[in-house]
């Protein structure tokens, strides 16, 4: 027991001292429309859609074309969920079972159109690979970093199986390869499993035998200003920080490669601040600006 607690411990500071050196993609997160209830998970380990269309679920008169779909950019969004709040939003779980302490970890690697239903709700059409993790009697204190989850199912030995899933594509090789991994332990022996399953599937994206055809993924509903107002000021606090610290505008957008609005408002804040937005750094006077306006908030960057 000694030495494979030593060996979990050992793997969460390689991935941690990994994870500090290299940027990490910025969360994308997203408002999804609630249906009052439920619907029951028609999900099977052979089952691959991404996305259950739950009754009366909001679709498009004119779905958007696949050259609409390429106008967007891929990117991953994280979501951490109760079984009950994935299933309303049409996520696939397998385990569903109310007595039990069910969360689920959601990853997507997806591109995206939207359009407008006639009750104007936002939908979401395009691809989509979704990497679901199921976790029962998931401790808190654990948190969401995915090397420490791994772990600590190995340590506890919690019941926690990973499944993946796509939309709006098709490639045979793809769909054996999600077959072949669906309903494994997610545990310190299968991370690099998992990891290197998303890869495969990505790269095999990009192969000719890879057809398109846009698929509805999901609903997301429009944030009111204030919400949008809070979402923003982490970004803003951040970019504020990093212009006290003298780091020009391109260094700061490394943090959020991966989110264009994030990048949006880092730039729009260093413009703000009178700040070059390339590799110049920030005046002095930009310095002591941002400075007062963070008021002695200390940021980690």
């Amino acid at each position: 027991m000694k030495t494979l607690l030593f060996f979990c411990l050992v793997f969460i500071f390689l991935i941690t001292f990994h994870s500090c050196n290299q940027p990490e993609p910025e969360k994308e997160f997203i408002f999804e429309s609630l249906p009052d209830t439920a619907p029951a998970s028609n999900t099977s380990p052979k089952t691959l859609s991404a996305f259950i269309a739950f009754n009366n679920a909001p679709s498009c008169t004119r779905i958007p074309t696949q050259a609409e779909v390429n106008n967007g950019q891929w990117s991953y969004t994280d979501h951490f969920y109760s079984a009950s709040q994935a299933l309303k939003m049409g996520i696939p779980v397998v385990n569903f079972n109310g007595s039990h302490n069910l969360k689920v970890y959601v990853k997507d690697y997806r591109r995206i159109a939207p359009c407008t239903s006639t009750d104007s709700v936002t939908v979401l059409y395009g691809q989509i690979i979704r990497t679901v993790i199921e976790i029962e009697n998931y401790d808190a204190s654990v948190g969401v970093d995915l090397a420490s989850i791994a772990a600590n199912g190995t340590l506890k030995r919690n019941s926690q199986h990973f499944y993946f899933y796509k939309d709006g594509f098709f490639n045979q090789k793809i769909d054996s390869i999600i077959v072949s991994v669906q309903g494994k332990e997610f545990d310190v022996q299968n991370f690099h499993l998992f990891q290197n399953v998303m890869g495969d599937v990505i790269n095999l994206l990009r192969k000719p035998g890879t057809t398109f055809s846009p698929s509805r993924i999901g609903i997301q509903e429009k944030v009111n200003d204030e919400l949008e107002n809070i979402s923003k000021s982490p970004i803003i606090a951040y970019s504020l920080s990093s212009i006290c610290n003298g780091y020009s505008c391109n260094r700061t957008k490394n943090k959020f490669i991966n989110n264009n609005k994030a990048l949006d408002i880092v730039e729009n804040t260093y413009r703000t601040m009178e700040c070059s937005i390339d590799d110049e750094k920030p005046t002095d006077e930009a310095k002591t600006e941002a400075k007062r306006l963070l008021q002695g908030i200390k940021i980690k960057n």
